[in-house]
């Protein structure tokens, strides 16, 4: 089937990042066996994405690459994340400042709004919101060191 073709394909990435060293054996164990999880779920006919619970195991396997730097493997991770629970407002702040690492500004204000609209009354959303008027604040004043080099001041 082509959900077991996608699974096999998964594998495969998820060696080849171990073997570049992109990601760890355990986070690979991890990625693989959450496609397993899905495979299982469509072989049951259960094709809705999974539980939040598995997505917020996700978000913390996100978060601590995210502390670690590791941005490309925290934004996998809220990807995956967000793929088992589509409206998990803290996985889109978490995305979003990783997007603001990566420095793909335009990407991180995206989900970071995504959050707020999911749930406007979360943590998550007042997080969001916070970042979203702090690069709106570094924007402005760019802007205004721009027109003044411009003018000469």
């Amino acid at each position: 089937s082509k959900t077991a073709k996608t699974l096999l394909k998964n594998v495969g990435k998820h060696a080849k990042r171990v073997v570049l060293g992109r990601e760890s054996i355990r986070d690979a164990v991890d990625g693989i066996s959450g496609d397993a999880d899905r495979l299982k779920r469509v072989a049951k006919g259960t094709t809705a994405p999974g539980d939040h619970q598995y997505a917020a195991q996700l978000v913390e396997k996100g978060r601590r690459a995210y502390n670690e730097k590791d941005y490309e493997r925290a934004e996998r991770h809220f990807l995956d994340a967000l793929v088992e629970d589509p409206r998990y407002a803290l996985a889109y702040t978490y995305l979003g400042s990783t997007y603001y690492q990566l420095q793909r500004i335009r990407e991180a204000a995206l989900m970071w709004t995504k959050a707020i609209e999911i749930d406007s009354h979360s943590d998550a959303a007042a997080r969001a919101e916070q970042r979203l008027r702090r690069v709106q604040m570094r924007k402005k004043a760019v802007i205004a060191d721009i027109e003044r080099s411009i003018r000469g001041e």
